[in-house]
């Protein structure tokens, strides 16, 4: 048998927030609560420049692209899991 690359099953996380990573949840959630970028930063000690490439990610993932539908991703999120 020739050399081939073993395939390791990969994780796929739902779509939607379960598709966000912990540091993607931790940003939307403090955006979603009305934070600036630069305020979200300061909340959660990261720099201007990790947050950003973070809401780029969240907005691709949850296929959105406003600030008001991340508001409201995270309203449904927050109500399903109470």
């Amino acid at each position: 048998m020739p050399d081939q690359a073993v395939r390791r099953p990969t994780m796929r996380r739902p779509p939607g927030i379960g598709a966000l990573t912990p540091a993607e949840e931790r940003v939307a959630e403090v955006l979603a609560a009305g934070a600036t970028k630069k305020e979200a930063a300061g909340s959660l000690f990261v720099s201007f420049h990790t947050v950003d490439p973070h809401l780029r990610s969240i907005y691709h993932k949850l296929g959105i692209h406003h600030r008001m539908q991340l508001v409201r991703a995270w309203d449904r999120y927050r109500a399903r899991i109470g």
